[in-house]
């Protein structure tokens, strides 16, 4: 990009929402405790997440309202 960022790897970022909003979609069930993401990986997850919510925000304008919604649950 112009400011000398490098530009969102969209595929990157797609996989990364639809694992995390998987995951989420499993503690939101039941199926996982929510405690495994209080350890180290937890801060990492929500340090990817507040990365991503700039294209989320813009995949749920433009294509689902509901997009990654369980990964912003996380």
């Amino acid at each position: 990009m112009e400011d000398g960022t490098k530009a969102l790897d969209t595929k990157a970022a797609s996989e990364i929402c639809a694992f995390f909003h998987f995951w989420g979609m499993m503690v939101n069930k039941g199926y996982l405790p929510l405690w495994i993401f209080k350890s180290a990986s937890g801060p990492s997850v929500v340090r990817l997440f507040h990365l991503l919510k700039p294209y989320i925000e813009e995949r749920r304008k433009t294509n689902n309202h509901y997009y990654a919604i369980d990964f912003e649950y996380l």
